[in-house]
């Protein structure tokens, strides 16, 4: 397809030009993950913080983890729905390639960071129960929470600043939806060596800090599971344990695959790597942040006895209003 360039600077996004066709299928899912993500991260938010019994540390975890999905959702989606329906194929242009990258990369660090106290409050409850009423309590799950939001608006900051100032003056392809780090970098009309290296080592530090105290935690759960010193509220928390995993397992291997697809380049002849990194955009940006809230629904019987009782609440509402009219 030719695209016209008006430009001799900023990023084509080729996960548009690659999807401009199937864009009568993309739009309607994208609306599809969008109300879903919304309704859903929403409805979790809610239940916790309209009932009083329900604000315990590990529900507030779970509604930090909705906010994040929700801001992940905010930044991404709207973006995506509005360019296909305009069917705007222009490159973008540098000042909003880093912005949006500075919003990738605060999302990104969110998540890490929540789903990390998430494992570390697993960890205390399972393999320290008579100790977690005091060492977890509802002040520090907020103060914690409320750190990882405060460093993860500045955190990013780090990964952008080797790009300020320094001018573009190239057309780079991106093989995705979204701006990328190395996309930035081709850009650039100066060597960008240290950048790539120091993009990398940053993303290393990130997961793998994050990875080892999740590791940590769950080989400590594990061998205290095979153990005969459990509590019966540490089976009960082993069970939400397999929640986690489900989660982790959807926000780690989506991560591994955008920073894989993300670090390979895509010229004009690689469409297959651009076709991967399309793929791998809408699963990470809406397949953990729909189905999050979904699989904490189903498995914390608290919040899905809440959740019953407003949708059963609602169905009466209408059977009686019908009821009525006639």
């Amino acid at each position: 397809m030719n695209v016209q360039l008006n430009t001799t600077s900023g990023v084509i996004l080729l996960g548009f030009i690659y999807s401009v066709d199937e864009r009568g299928a993309i739009i309607p899912i994208l609306v599809f993950f969008l109300f879903l993500g919304f309704s859903a991260n929403g409805l979790i938010i809610f239940i916790v913080y309209s009932k009083s019994y329900l604000r315990t540390p590990k529900n507030i975890l779970i509604c930090n983890l909705c906010a994040v999905d929700l801001y992940g959702i905010t930044t991404t989606c709207p973006y995506l729905i509005i360019r296909f329906v305009l069917g705007d194929l222009s490159p973008m242009d540098m000042k909003l390639c880093l912005l949006q990258y500075y919003f990738y990369v605060t999302y990104s660090c969110l998540s890490v960071f929540i789903v990390t106290l998430m494992a570390v409050d697993r960890y205390y409850v399972i393999c320290n129960p008579f100790e977690y009423e005091m060492t977890i309590t509802n002040t520090k799950a907020v103060l914690s929470c409320g750190i990882s939001w405060l460093f993860a608006i500045f955190y990013p900051m780090i990964y952008s600043f080797p790009y300020i100032g320094h001018e573009s003056c190239r057309l780079v392809l991106s093989p995705s939806f979204m701006c990328t780090g190395i996309s930035l970098e081709e850009s650039m009309c100066i060597s960008t060596t240290f950048q790539g290296v120091f993009r990398l080592f940053m993303f290393t530090i990130h997961l793998l800090a994050c990875l080892a105290m999740v590791g940590f935690s769950y080989v400590k759960i594990l061998m205290e599971s095979r153990s005969a010193r459990l509590t019966e509220s540490s089976r009960k928390a082993l069970n939400t344990v397999v929640t986690h995993s489900i989660v982790l397992a959807i926000f780690f291997v989506s991560s591994l695959l955008l920073i894989v697809t993300g670090s390979l380049h895509a010229d004009n002849g690689k469409a297959v790597i651009a076709i991967l990194r399309i793929a791998t955009d809408l699963i990470y940006f809406n397949v953990p942040t729909t189905f999050n809230p979904i699989i904490y629904g189903l498995r914390n019987e608290d919040i899905r006895k809440e959740f019953l009782k407003i949708f059963k609440r609602n169905k009466n509402q209408a059977l009686r209003s019908i009821m009525n009219s006639k």
